[in-house]
């Protein structure tokens, strides 16, 4: 699902997490943008939301579109998808001292516990 967000000329990162909630869970794509001084955020979710539908299929599209700054990796460069989920579930991860950047979970806490406080 990230392929066709992947493909947008702003972003420069993201992954695709699963919220879970009381009764469901909805998918939240959380993405790094490339040069965030010199996007148009206006419409970025349209953009996102739209490229997925036209390239992977409806049933993909995220219910959440969110900027953060970094996606925490690990120091062999890949993207830590576990521990994003369990911060974006309002839990932490057990083990930050093998990411490469252990403030990136902070960040991504703040975003989501916003975007979390309105629904």
């Amino acid at each position: 699902m990230t392929g066709p967000v992947l493909a947008l000329p702003e972003v420069a990162d993201a992954v695709a997490v699963a919220r879970r909630s009381e009764s469901d869970e909805e998918i939240w794509l959380l993405i790094v943008l490339g040069d965030p001084q010199h996007v148009d955020r206006d419409g970025l979710a349209a953009r996102v939301r739209a490229a997925v539908r036209r390239r992977a299929s409806p049933r993909h599209v995220p219910a959440r579109v969110l900027v953060v700054p970094d996606l925490p990796r690990t120091r062999s460069g890949k993207t830590m998808e576990l521990a994003i989920t369990e911060v974006v579930n309002g839990g932490w991860p057990d083990d930050t001292a093998s990411a490469a950047n252990p403030g990136a979970f902070a960040q991504i806490a703040a975003v989501a516990g916003t975007v979390a406080g309105e629904t």
